[in-house]
């Protein structure tokens, strides 16, 4: 596939929970992956190294170099107040979001996510006693860091 052909995925985040969040989503794009239809990365304003767990590493200026058909980020940063400026700055670049989830989390119904959510192993989504609302972009849930989940 011609490189303006590819679909771009990155994780923003190249430490540890970046690190964390790449086996999934690894297993989500398998497909596309094999077949050369997209490409992920991580991105880090500060790249600790060229390549961090068999993925490439970038800054958010050389990802959005590169020559894509769509742009897909997830914001895999812990701190809120940072994930907020991050979320901000890509919407502002047209970036789109995309979700990252474990295969066996659990959504029952009526819970609504937005684009960009981390879901990760063990994971159960209920709408009772959920008095924040819906989870926004960029949001963490992890049933070991969230006490939400």
């Amino acid at each position: 596939m011609c490189a303006d052909q590819m679909k771009r995925f990155a994780i923003f985040g190249a430490s540890g929970y970046g690190r964390e969040v790449l086996p999934l989503v690894r297993q989500q794009l398998q497909a596309d992956l094999a077949a050369g239809d997209a490409d992920l990365v991580f991105v880090d304003d500060h790249p600790p190294a060229p390549v961090v767990n068999g993925q490439r590493v970038l800054t958010y200026a050389q990802w959005l170099a590169e020559p894509a058909s769509s742009r897909h980020m997830n914001v895999a940063i812990a701190n809120s107040q940072v994930r907020q400026k991050l979320v901000e700055r890509c919407a502002a670049d047209g970036v789109q979001f995309f979700e990252a989830r474990a295969a066996n989390v659990v959504q029952l119904d009526d819970v609504q996510l937005s684009d960009g959510a981390v879901l990760c192993p063990f994971v159960t989504l209920t709408r009772r006693g959920a008095p924040r609302g819906d989870f926004q972009q960029g949001e963490l849930l992890d049933g070991h860091r969230d006490p939400r989940v």
